[in-house]
């Protein structure tokens, strides 16, 4: 039988996770509101992995990324968002897109 558990912090779309991920999720929250952005990053990476339908990871790796420094990054895990969630992306988005080659 599956589980599964609600990750409260997550912004956007789903916000949730399977039961293994949740102490993965954990660690990535935690990280990403102490604004330890890099670390936060590998654990979403790992989530997205496992998730790769949840709009929200996307959402909180692209923030990431764009702190980092990582436009194409960021403007990747945008387009991912806009796909999943089949609406347009913000403006700031955009923006990100359209200075570093993404459409």
């Amino acid at each position: 039988m599956l589980k599964e558990v609600t990750v409260t912090a997550c912004p956007a779309g789903s916000s949730r996770v399977s039961s293994p991920d949740h102490k993965i999720a954990e660690k990535a929250i935690t990280f990403y509101y102490a604004k330890k952005y890099k670390k936060a990053a590998r654990f979403l990476d790992e989530l997205i992995r496992r998730n790769p339908f949840h709009p929200g990871l996307y959402k909180m790796r692209a923030h990431s990324r764009y702190v980092l420094g990582d436009n194409p990054g960021a403007c990747e895990d945008y387009q991912k968002i806009q796909t999943l969630l089949h609406k347009l992306i913000s403006p700031n988005a955009q923006n990100i897109c359209a200075n570093y080659g993404g459409k």
